[in-house]
């Protein structure tokens, strides 16, 4: 009974004397809210992704190819033939040394007419590969067209020669220049045919021939050589 009187007491004094002594209440504080713990956070470490590897492209195999090398040109022609007659055999020795360098072939024959010379021409062909050198008409049968016809024979057997020359002759007689004429004029028909002018370089000239006006001497062979030469230049290197 004690105890409880006691109690009943410390109950009543006790909001008293918390007023203190100006009898104000203290102001408490209001208590800080509860936290309410939420559910567990997972922290997840940053994960670091492999380095992507890029394999190499495999090698690309070249194949270099070398051009054959073109071949070799060609050796250069030398050759020359020479035809004709009396005349051309008065300078043959001369002619053999002036072409030097030159793989010449001279066939010359005293007495020979343009129509026996066709003959050898094309018998001769192969031999005429850089040029030809033709020195007949000194021996004329007083025909122009025929000999007009044969200088075509001539020139159709030498077709795809890349030079015909041709010689005109002295005009020691008065139908002589009818030949002449016959050659400048082929020349119009033919265009790898040449005329060389021989009887413009013997006219006046008497010691280029004998007594004949027509057959050479040694200075006269020698002149006619370097004409010849001078027309077919010098050899290829």
């Amino acid at each position: 009974m004690l105890a409880g009187a006691v109690l009943a007491a410390l109950a009543v004094l006790t909001p008293l004397a918390l007023l203190g002594r100006g009898g104000a209440r203290p102001v408490l504080a209001d208590p800080a809210p509860a936290v309410t713990a939420g559910p567990p956070t997972t922290v997840v470490p940053p994960t670091t992704a492999p380095p992507v590897t890029t394999a190499a492209p495999p090698p690309v195999e070249t194949t270099t190819t070398t051009a054959p090398a073109p071949p070799p040109p060609p050796p250069p022609d030398r050759r020359v033939l020479l035809v004709g007659d009396s005349v051309l055999l008065g300078a043959r020795a001369d002619l053999e040394r002036a072409l030097d360098g030159w793989e010449t072939t001279i066939d010359a024959e005293v007495g020979r007419f343009l129509g026996a010379g066709v003959g050898v021409l094309q018998a001769r062909r192969d031999r005429a590969g850089a040029a030809a050198v033709i020195v007949l008409g000194n021996n004329y049968l007083g025909s122009q067209r025929q000999f007009a016809d044969q200088l075509d024979d001539a020139l159709q057997a030498l077709s795809g020669v890349p030079r015909v020359l041709w010689l005109t002759v002295a005009e020691y007689d008065d139908d002589q220049w009818e030949v002449n004429a016959a050659i400048r004029a082929a020349a119009a028909r033919w265009p790898n045919l040449e005329v060389v002018d021989w009887a413009a370089a013997v006219a006046g000239r008497p010691g280029l021939t004998g007594p004949d006006g027509l057959h050479l001497s040694p200075a006269g062979a020698r002149a006619l050589a370097g004409l010849v030469v001078q027309a077919v230049g010098p050899a290829p290197g």
